[in-house]
This record gives structure tokens, C-alpha cells and sequence, in this order.
């Protein structure tokens, strides 16, 4: 019975060691972003040194999820301008309005006139503050929902690329070796020179 028991032992453990070994020969696939400089050339509009940013297309270009956010996010930035100008060109025209009036409200001479004048548009531009209020609060609404959807995406950008930079630190790391033969070539250096300064 032990004998089997070990038999049946050394066998799992040899395809274990040859799973290993296969896994081993597989070539380990690095984003192009992370490749030498050789092997990647940057032709994204992007800057050279936004290498997140360069993880992270490459990532959406793989991932029909991201590629859905992605396309959602795009068209809500579009839908904003087209769901706000309607407003935005409403209300423009009612503060152009205002502001042109305090400056005509200046001319007056009479002071009295005047006086009456600025409470009756200060009576009109409450009432217009009063109507336009839920718009305002919209307005508001979506600009503080935009931020909190940029900082998502940022967020989830980190946490999508963090992996990848990771597993590079661990499969890339090069070999210490040539930089222990420079500090070696480097002291070689200076033991020369401090022997012809007579150190």
C-alpha cells in the first residue's frame, strides 16, 4: 500500500513539474506600452509619459466592457452640451439683460427715479431666480455628477493598470549583473586615479 501511495506521489509530481515547465515556455505577454523602446514606438496623440493612459487604451482596445464605458462616457459628454445649451442660452440672455440695465440704471440723474427703477428690477430678477431655480439646481447637479464621473474614471484607470505594471515589475526585472560590472569598472577607475595621485 505505501508503495502506491509513493508511486502515485512521484507520478503527480512529475506532471506537476512538466505543467510548470510548459507554463514557463510560454511567452509571457507584455502590453506594448511596457515593451523597450525597441520594440514600442509611441503613436498615440497621447504624451510620451503617460504610460497609464497608454496601459489603459490598450486595455479598452481588449475589454468590450471598457470599450462600453468608454462609448458611454463620450456620448454623455456629448448629450451634456446638447441637454444644457437650450438653458445656458436662456439664462445668458437673462443676466445680459440685468447687467445692461444696472449700467442704463447708472444714467439716471434723478436719484429718486433711480432708486425706484433698481427695486423694480430688483423685484424682476428675484422673480426670475425664483423661476429659474429647479434649472439652476440641475445645473448644479450635473456639474458636481460630472466631477464625481471623472474621478471614477481616474479611479478605475489605477485600479485597471495597477495589475499590469505590477506583473511587469515581477517578470522584468533585469539582472543585476551589468550594473555590479560598471560599480566594478567604476572602481577600477578610481583606484587608478587615486594611484596617480599617489593615495
Amino acid at each position: 500500500m505505501p508503495i502506491k501511495l509513493i508511486l502515485s506521489l512521484i507520478l503527480a509530481l512529475s506532471l506537476l513539474a512538466c505543467g510548470e515547465r510548459q507554463r514557463e515556455q510560454t511567452p509571457k505577454e507584455t502590453p506594448k506600452a511596457l515593451a523597450t523602446e525597441s520594440e514600442y514606438k509611441i503613436s498615440s496623440r497621447r504624451s510620451y509619459d503617460d504610460l497609464l493612459e497608454d496601459l489603459y487604451s490598450e486595455l479598452v482596445s481588449k475589454d468590450n466592457d471598457l470599450q462600453a464605458l468608454e462609448d458611454q462616457i463620450a456620448a454623455l459628454n456629448e448629450n451634456q452640451i446638447d441637454s444644457s445649451a437650450a438653458f445656458q442660452n436662456y439664462d445668458n440672455k437673462n443676466q445680459a439683460y440685468f447687467f445692461s440695465a444696472d449700467r442704463h440704471l447708472a444714467g439716471i440723474s434723478d436719484s429718486l427715479v433711480r432708486d425706484e427703477m433698481k427695486a423694480l428690477l430688483a423685484k424682476s430678477l428675484a422673480k426670475y431666480n425664483a423661476l429659474s431655480t429647479k434649472h439652476h439646481e440641475l445645473v448644479g447637479l450635473i456639474a458636481a455628477k460630472n466631477l464625481r464621473i471623472a474621478d471614477l474614471h481616474t479611479v478605475l484607470k489605477i485600479v485597471k493598470t495597477l495589475p499590469l505594471i505590477e506583473k511587469y515589475q515581477v517578470e522584468h526585472l533585469p539582472s543585476s549583473k551589468s550594473l555590479k560590472g560598471y560599480v566594478k569598472k567604476q572602481e577600477e577607475v578610481i583606484r587608478r586615479e587615486k594611484g596617480l595621485i599617489g593615495e
